[in-house]
């Protein structure tokens, strides 16, 4: 059975459609039947367990996905981290140049955490976690869609996610560990319809 995924961010639905499709798993855009819920401030968890749930209960009998990651920064305590996305805006200007002005001169070590929640008829069945530590690059490298992963080099690597070929990323990618935490669970609770029509190649 597909998944449906709760999120406007077309960035998002591509990079999580993919994903997914390497574990076997079909998936797309969950249509607009209902609005999101804001996010709140103290919990990646709570924040995608909300979407997940809120927008199943409008789609009935059918898998709804929904994530939240954020950056937490070593040099910067108390910043960024559930609220990522909402600091960097209020702080204004090309968020990757905000990032390396807060770790200029400082420690560069960054963990980039995603949970994402799996729903259906307004119960979560399951919920994954995936983290990422490393060192921020000095510039951002690669192409401009990817975001953080320019910037983001793993623990151990020499090039920052962006450079990686699709492989490699999945390795690594916070959110790419965070979907396969979900599915090797699902498999344990036998949630076996998720995997009835598997994707090939």
């Amino acid at each position: 059975m597909p998944i449906l995924i709760a999120s406007h961010n077309q960035a998002k639905l591509d990079e999580l459609t993919m994903i997914l499709a390497k574990g076997g798993i079909n998936a797309s855009a969950a249509p607009a039947v209902a609005s999101l819920p804001p996010e709140g401030t103290s919990s990646y968890l709570a924040n995608a367990r909300v979407k997940a749930i809120t927008l199943s209960r409008y789609l009935s009998n059918q898998y709804v996905l929904a994530d939240d990651s954020g950056l937490t920064l070593l040099a910067c305590p108390g910043h960024l981290g559930v609220q990522t996305a909402r600091e960097l805006a209020k702080r204004g200007g090309d968020r990757l140049q905000t990032v390396l002005k807060m770790v200029d001169g400082a420690d560069r070590t960054f963990i980039m955490d995603s949970w994402v929640s799996l729903a259906k008829n307004g119960q979560e069945l399951v919920h994954g976690h995936g983290q990422l530590t490393g060192q921020i690059a000095f510039n951002p490298l690669g192409k401009d869609g990817r975001g953080f992963d320019r910037l983001l080099i793993p623990a151990g690597q020499t090039k920052p996610l962006a450079l990686m070929d699709t492989a490699t990323w999945l390795k690594f990618a916070h959110r790419a560990r965070a979907v396969e935490n979900l599915l090797k669970q699902a498999k344990e609770k036998g949630i076996e319809d998720l995997f009835e029509n598997p994707i090939v190649g």
